[in-house]
């Protein structure tokens, strides 16, 4: 995710977590990734379905930001939403992604130019083997 994206959702999530009573976090979306750990330039899936975890729109785009343990982060070209809501893609480690825990963040967007999401996925985790 872009700099200023990251900066909006930690922002938005700052501003809704402590709205849940006595500081208890509530299940949010979360999306899979298999596997969670490869090289830089493997493959992986990252997918999301089922109650909870579907875009609001099936005109909505999906933006998955890989970041990696050095920091660097590269999001991915937009995902299409299928009519229920659900997305899965094929996506690739960055050819220069830092070895380490890696940090994958999605989100539903109206458009491919939205900041703002309209569902924001909690992080999955992807090690990048040396």
């Amino acid at each position: 995710m872009t700099t200023a994206r990251t900066i909006r959702y930690l922002l938005v999530g700052a501003l809704v977590l402590p709205a849940f009573a006595g500081g208890a976090r509530a299940a949010g979306p979360t999306f899979t990734v298999n596997p969670a750990s490869g090289p830089a330039g493997s493959s992986y899936e990252a997918a999301a379905s089922g109650p909870g975890n579907t875009c609001p729109s099936p005109s909505d785009v999906v933006i998955v930001a890989f970041v990696d343990a050095g920091g660097v982060e590269t999001e991915s070209q937009p995902i299409p939403v299928r009519e229920d809501g659900s997305w899965q893609a094929t996506l690739t480690v960055p050819g220069n992604a830092t070895p380490g825990a890696a940090d994958l963040e999605a989100g539903c967007h109206a458009t491919a130019a939205a900041d703002e999401p309209n569902l924001l996925y909690g992080p999955a985790t992807f090690h990048v083997t040396g």
